[in-house]
């Protein structure tokens, strides 16, 4: 595993920052909604008044390309944090110095972070949308997938009905499937992908835990209850858990994967691509060695 982006360059996580770096910080500043650098949303008033009134959840961390990578290891330590406060104030952040301010990825307008699988050409992308989408009007993934058309010249082809809405507001899968379609280049064929996008919602499907189903009817937001609540009672973390837990177990329903009870990886990839696309494949091996760089998974 490595730290990092195309902007900063990589660095192998056990190095980077002693190995402190955890998965736990990594997701708590992936959630950093509220920052005095908002990306693409950042304006002076916005960052000087986030600062003012410290209402700043993102973190600055050590810059993997500074100095060639040579003091990654460090832990953000005989730092003159003063000047690193003003340039919140001022809404001032690049990749150049020796620590980046990092927030929500959502920032960027790809709240899902497929951008930078597709940038690699992964022949699998795996993408879980958990966003606030009440109406489900898939908001993060249709900008991602203007920026792959607009800014890479992926295009990726997938059918979103089964996400839908329907009556009482349930929808008929947790599950969509789409095809991706990489371009030609000087250096590497057109090549296909495969993304698997799931999304939170509660399903009009047998099975369904009946807990989940209960609490939705007290809590007719569930699962998308605004971000702003930042502290979940007991009842709500639990429907929050059980509902990732049975959209996982659903992705091995036997009429989706067949009866096998250990699929391996391949079998059950091709099953679902198998069963839930129109067009059939072979298998996911050809998919994933098409050209492709390995999967990934956000």
């Amino acid at each position: 595993l490595f730290c990092g982006s195309s902007v900063t360059g990589f660095v192998d996580t056990t190095l980077y920052r002693s190995g402190a770096t955890k998965l736990a910080r990594a997701v708590t500043i992936s959630g950093a909604a509220a920052d005095s650098a908002m990306g693409q949303q950042t304006f002076f008033a916005q960052s000087f008044a986030t600062t003012l009134f410290n209402i700043r959840l993102g973190q600055w961390l050590e810059n993997p390309r500074f100095r060639e990578g040579r003091d990654a290891h460090r832990w953000e330590n005989w730092i003159f944090w003063p000047s690193y406060l003003l340039k919140e104030v001022f809404g001032i952040s690049d990749s150049r110095g020796r620590l980046v301010h990092l927030s929500d990825g959502g920032h960027t307008g790809d709240n899902l972070g497929i951008i930078p699988l597709l940038q690699r050409r992964c022949g699998l992308v795996l993408a879980v949308d958990a966003e606030c989408d009440p109406k489900h009007r898939f908001g993060s993934l249709m900008n991602a997938l203007r920026y792959a058309e607009i800014d890479l010249d992926v295009k990726i082809e997938m059918n979103l009905s089964s996400l839908e809405l329907k009556e009482e507001d349930l929808t008929d899968r947790h599950l969509a499937i789409g095809y991706i379609r990489y371009p030609e280049t000087p250096s590497q064929p057109a090549s296909k992908g495969i993304l698997f996008y799931l999304k939170a919602s509660v399903a009009a499907l047998e099975g369904d835990p009946e807990s989940i189903r209960q609490y939705r009817k007290s809590h007719p937001e569930f699962p998308h209850e605004t971000t702003a609540d930042q502290f979940f009672s007991e009842a709500q973390f639990e429907a929050y858990r059980r509902l990732g837990e049975h959209i996982g177990d659903d992705l091995f329903r036997p009429e989706l994967i067949g009866a096998a009870a250990y699929p391996t990886l391949e079998s059950w990839l091709g099953s679902l691509v198998h069963n839930l696309l129109e067009e059939e494949v072979s298998g996911p091996g050809q998919v994933l060695s098409d050209g492709s760089d390995h999967g990934g998974i956000v």
